[in-house]
């Protein structure tokens, strides 16, 4: 904890001295690194989870690809992907009503992921992924492009306060 401290006042007494870039500066450095302001494509994913058992019979991989169908046809009929998930996905997940939440590529296992970024948005559609079944909606997406630069800079002194 003192160390933490003693670098806090350090950082505190550099950054007190040092002045505002001015807008010229921002402008520069903005354009000079470009990648550093990118946003990678993402997607706003749901998803509901249909496990395989074939020691069920109400989960054998046809009775789940089934489930996995209907379901998604539900939601193409305008139910509520919250409430089908609540009630059918067998993902903790199903408590935040299926949100798996906003990502980039990457991240999401491949089958999942190939078809989280090919659904448009409001696109529903499900996938095996080994020993389950995922259905997968996208309620919207997010396309990469540069972030675009504030009207206003903040100051790195009014930053921190």
């Amino acid at each position: 904890m003192q160390r933490e401290l003693l670098t806090q006042a350090a950082l505190d007494t550099v950054t007190a001295r040092a002045t505002a870039p001015t807008e010229d500066e921002v402008l520069a450095f903005f354009a000079a690194n470009p990648d550093r302001f990118h946003l990678p494509e993402r997607r706003v994913v749901r998803h509901l989870l249909i496990t395989v058992n074939p020691d069920f019979p109400d989960n054998t991989d046809e009775a789940a690809h089934a489930r996995a169908g209907a379901l998604v046809e539900a939601l193409k009929g305008g139910a509520s992907f919250a409430d089908l998930a609540a009630h059918h996905s067998e993902c903790p997940t199903a408590m935040q009503g299926g949100a798996v939440g906003t990502v980039p590529r990457g991240v999401l296992y491949p089958e999942v992921e190939a078809l989280a970024f090919s659904l448009a948005p409001g696109g529903a559609g499900a996938v095996r992924r080994g020993p389950r079944w995922v259905g997968t909606w996208s309620p919207a997406t997010r396309c990469c492009r540069p972030r675009k630069r504030p009207s206003r800079w903040p100051s790195r002194r009014s930053a921190r306060t």
